[in-house]
């Protein structure tokens, strides 16, 4: 069961990482445009 919880909660950590990610670099690119 903990190692369902990690799993679950690493790869909700992974997806608003890359989610994050992706609004910086969308918001560097506007600006550089």
């Amino acid at each position: 069961m903990v190692e369902t919880m990690f799993e679950k909660y690493n790869f909700a950590g992974v997806f608003i990482q890359i989610q994050a990610v992706l609004t910086l670099y969308a918001q560097g690119a506007y600006r550089d445009e």
